[in-house]
């Protein structure tokens, strides 16, 4: 979730950014075939929720390599303020469009009728990003209006957990809890089978089991490995995180109750810290940075703001029992009017509240 630009005047991973962007993209697709079916062994992207570890384990990088030398001249505040200004702006529109997709939606089966008080503390908390009672017909999801958002509310978490406790330990010590979190998920995710669990109240256990070792893994990869002789650029990269979300839904005769939970595990503890070594000591030419630097910009706000199209999608196909090129055509459709929406509330939403927030007003002209 957080940009791979830095508080300082450190340089930045473009081609981080460009992955955020690539697994922003790519769960948006996700989500929407999973809305044509439940079963998510015939979904294209069966594997496409992992897009949450991966950004999960972007954040630990990043925020290590953007904060972990600062401490003689950064105070908790001003970290935290800082982390508030980057994510919450999209935090608080999330909910809005969500609320909207709740009681205009034109395709529910139903007209939904919370009492107004539990609608609006689902409203508050949500902008808040507080875990609330779920509403009807959101099944036990802890944000009912934007179920997405559980996993900013653990991207909250793992900041202060880093700012109180992981910043002042010694690598020896990260390296151990990094051990034990990799051992919790392989347990976790053999026993479930998946790890695509976490974002209702159901499942909620999974949700610290998801972000422990993803972030822990990607904080102690900054602190410790320097140089990687495996250098790709953007577009290579990209092609491996969608073989890695497209993968078959693993099933081994011997092995059918967990194989497909430890193919989950195994990209997360294997292949994520791969890709983004590889992804971050690689140079990229000027266009490729660019481009890479757009995708960073559009990942967070599309992350945030395009579940409430899903809702509406998913509400469509149930009304209307569309045949499967309609299924498609809309799809491709809703696809690119999240891309449209999150550039909307890039350039009119997050980045001037953004600035304001900083107090640096209008960004010089280059």
């Amino acid at each position: 979730m957080d940009d791979a630009r830095t508080a300082d005047a450190k340089p930045h991973y473009p081609i981080l950014d460009g992955l955020r962007g690539t697994a922003a993209l790519l769960v948006v697709a996700f989500h929407l075939m999973e809305s044509v079916t439940p079963d998510q062994s015939a979904n294209l992207m069966r594997h496409g929720y992992l897009a949450v570890d991966f950004f999960f384990a972007l954040s630990g990088y990043v925020i290590g390599y953007a904060y972990d030398g600062r401490w003689t001249r950064l105070s908790v505040m001003s970290f935290l303020k800082a982390r508030l200004i980057r994510l919450h702006p999209v935090v608080v529109i999330g909910p809005l469009l969500g609320l909207a997709a709740y009681f205009f939606d034109p395709f529910t089966s139903t007209p939904h009728t919370p009492t107004l008080m539990a609608a609006a503390i689902a409203l508050v908390a949500g902008v808040l990003l507080i875990p609330s009672w779920t509403l009807p017909d959101r099944g036990t999801d802890y944000f009912p209006y934007n179920g997405v958002f559980w996993t900013l509310f653990f991207e909250y978490v793992a900041n202060l957990v880093y700012v109180f406790v992981l910043r002042s330990l010694s690598r020896r010590w990260l390296a151990l809890l990094t051990l034990l979190a990799a051992i919790v998920l392989v347990w976790r995710a053999a026993v479930h089978n998946t790890i695509h669990l976490g974002y209702d109240w159901h499942t909620l256990e999974m949700a610290p089991v998801r972000l422990a070792y993803p972030f822990l893994a990607g904080l102690l990869l900054q602190r410790t490995v320097k140089t990687s002789p495996i250098r790709l650029g953007w577009l290579p990269l990209s092609v491996v995180l969608l073989a890695l979300f497209a993968a078959p839904w693993i099933w081994i005769k011997e092995f059918a109750a967990w194989s497909n939970g430890l193919y989950d595990a195994a990209v997360v503890i294997i292949a994520f810290p791969l890709i983004i070594c590889a992804g971050a000591h690689a140079v990229p030419g000027k266009a490729w940075a660019n481009l890479c630097t757009q995708l960073g910009r559009l990942s967070y706000p599309l992350y945030g703001t395009h579940y409430a199209l899903i809702y509406v999608y998913a509400d469509w196909i149930q009304a209307t029992k569309p045949a499967l090129p309609l299924i498609i055509g809309v799809g491709v459709a809703t696809w690119l009017l999240a891309i449209a929406i999150a550039w909307l509330v890039v350039f009119v939403w997050d980045e001037p509240i953004r600035r304001w927030l900083s107090g640096k007003g209008k960004p010089a002209k280059a």
